[in-house]
């Protein structure tokens, strides 16, 4: 939406500094075929949001004057490797690809009816945006209308990631965790955790349909909430947002859960890894002394490098397992007068892996 907007404000101040446009040129295929789209069936297609119908007259004006403000001719250059905005028209079974990985070159390619293709040049007004960056912004100015939502490359591993997540899988990335709940035969929720100091956690609850058809998890509501927790570890829920959403969750081909039309800054594109999972304690090696060495502080650092907002002391080592570290820490979160409390922190060489709140008066009784 960013993108989009602005691009029409550079777009617009483009028009603006236009003088009063005659009847677009003719002599080339492309003029020809935009002087028409108001009486022929026309599409626009990207990787990013698949086939689209423009549905507004007064947007598709603005960007066709734009591109008649250009001239086209033919070139020898070749097709240039990348992603490229479609303009396709069905009925006649032609199209054009905008190229959007060097659109300095302003290439674009016919491909007619036959099957035969051909490359032009534009050659754009000085100040102007390049022919790419116009038909880029014309697809999401389109996509943003329809209210669409990119779509996301799905590869989904048997027995699938929602079934996995509902028996029990989290996935994490940093502080942030995700879980999938099963909430009636049809319907799911997803909850995201992000911990931002060791008593408040923000929560994301998305109220979402399974769509067998693309393997994706899609989410109509949302519900936001911060929930501060006490020294006794009871919680104090705030409602920050309750809306309607467009939001995708799925699969990419990393295997990682990845988000798109969070509609929050926070999430929009964040991905989650599954976190591993841990094994009973026989599965671990017992170290023969809990101290932390120098060698196992200097490890445990460096694993929390990236880790901003809470200090964590390491007090004892507990074991290992396949490369992963566990420290009994004191945490203190980084505010005058801190309150400690106690954690268990999961490391290995790729940094932290999870770390887990011990709650002293919930075992108290």
């Amino acid at each position: 939406m960013k993108k989009v907007l602005a691009w029409m404000m550079c777009l617009a101040l483009a028009l603006t500094a236009t003088a009063a446009l005659g009847e677009a040129p003719a002599a080339d295929p492309l003029h020809a075929d935009l002087a028409k789209l108001a009486e022929t069936p026309y599409t626009l297609a990207t990787t990013e949001y698949g086939e689209m119908t423009p549905t507004d007259p007064n947007q598709t004006e603005i960007f066709v004057e734009l591109l008649n403000d250009m001239t086209f001719e033919p070139t020898t250059a070749e097709a240039p490797d990348g992603e490229y905005v479609v303009l396709a028209f069905p009925g006649e079974n032609i199209r054009y690809d905008f190229f959007l990985g060097d659109v300095q070159e302003n290439l674009f390619r016919l491909v007619k009816a036959d099957g035969t293709e051909e490359m032009f040049k534009a050659t754009v007004p000085e100040g102007r945006a390049e022919i790419g960056n116009v038909m880029d912004a014309w697809a999401s100015s389109v996509a943003d209308t329809l209210g669409l939502v990119p779509s996301v490359e799905a590869k989904m591993p048997d027995p699938g990631w929602i079934l996995d997540s509902v028996e029990g899988k989290v996935w994490v990335d940093d502080r942030a965790s995700l879980e999938v709940f099963l909430e009636d035969t049809e319907n799911y929720k997803v909850l995201i955790s992000w911990s931002s100091s060791a008593f408040e956690t923000t929560e994301w609850t998305y109220a979402c349909e399974y769509k067998a058809e693309d393997q994706t998890l899609n989410a109509l509501h949302m519900i936001q909430e911060e929930v501060v927790y006490d020294e006794q570890g009871e919680e104090t829920r705030k409602t920050l947002e309750d809306k309607d959403v467009q939001t995708v969750f799925a699969l990419n081909a990393d295997g990682k859960v990845v988000i798109t039309g969070a509609e929050d800054d926070q999430l929009e594109g964040k991905t989650f890894e599954a976190a591993p999972v841990v094994l009973p304690d026989s599965a671990w090696t017992a170290p023969e002394s809990n101290a932390v060495t120098d060698e196992l502080k200097a490890a445990f650092d460096k694993a929390m490098e990236t880790l901003l907002g809470v200090n964590y002391t390491p007090l004892a080592y507990l074991g290992s397992k396949d490369g992963t570290n566990c420290f009994f820490c004191r945490a203190e979160a980084v505010v005058p007068s801190p309150v400690p409390y106690y954690t268990l922190v999961y490391t290995n060489d790729s940094g932290v892996q999870n770390i887990y709140e011990v709650w002293i008066d919930a075992h108290a009784e």
